[in-house]
Parts: C-alpha cells; structure tokens; sequence
C-alpha cells in the first residue's frame, strides 16, 4: 500500500551529455510531466514540447520508464495525492483535482489500480498509524501486519 518512488525521474535529474537525442526528449518529456501533474496533459502536446512524434515518444518513453507517459502522469498524481491524503485534511475530492484529475470515479480507479487500495482507505489507515503513539516517550509506533 505504498507508492514506490524508484520509477520517478527527479526534475533536477540531468541527462549525460553522450545520451541520444531521444534519450534527451524522453527525460525532458519525465520532467515536464513531474513539474506539472495537475496540467491536462496530451500527448500530442507532450510530443511537441519534446519535438518527438507521439509514436516516437511512447515507444522511447516505455523503453525508459516502462510505462507511457499518460500512465507515468497518472503515477506521479497518485503519488502527490498519497502525499496530499496524509498531510493534509482536505476532502478527497478536492485533492484528487488538485492532482490534476478532473473526475472523482476515475481517480479513485486510477489510484486504486496503482497503490492498491481506495483513498479513503490510504487515507484512513495513514491515520490509524499516525495516531499510535508511545504514551510514555511519545514514540510512533507501526500497526501490526
């Protein structure tokens, strides 16, 4: 029930300089993406910030980061809508728009599918762990598996 963060290109990640063109674009494409999940991105208009066909760029871009890049979007809004569920107390709904997902019923389906389980449920069970302190030293403790 966690999100695996190792698939994430970091925005600041630099390219080597003896990377192909494509190689370049494909992480230009990861970090425009990272910089900005909650734009309503197409991959038409993906191509052309990176000045690659949209065929070009799915098939370079799953070569690199195993998914398309709309499913690779969809991992980064999950991410931030974890992130969102735990740090803050705001409705559901209005994370998941914060995210960049306009509707409810396809953001719980897509946040399901990656992490595993609803929001509502990350939500409540990110609680129930944050809630079991020590009352003597005031220690978090881990629920039970």
């Amino acid at each position: 029930m966690s999100i695996d963060p190792s698939w994430r290109v970091c925005p600041d990640e630099t390219t080597p300089s003896h990377a192909c063109p494509t190689e370049t674009a494909v992480h230009h494409a990861a970090r425009l993406l990272a910089q900005d999940p909650g734009r309503d991105w197409r991959l038409r208009d993906l191509a052309d910030l990176v000045h690659l066909s949209t065929s070009q760029l799915g098939r370079a871009f799953s070569q690199r980061f195993g998914m398309p890049p709309i499913q690779y979007l969809a991992h980064l809004r999950a991410h931030r809508l974890a992130e969102l569920l735990i740090e803050t107390d705001l409705p559901i709904g209005v994370a998941m728009t914060q995210v960049g997902w306009r509707s409810r019923g396809h953001a719980a389906r897509q946040f399901t599918a990656i992490v595993g389980v609803s929001p509502s449920a990350y939500r409540r069970t990110a609680t129930q762990r944050a809630s079991l302190k020590c009352p003597c030293c005031g220690q978090r403790s881990e629920l039970p598996r």
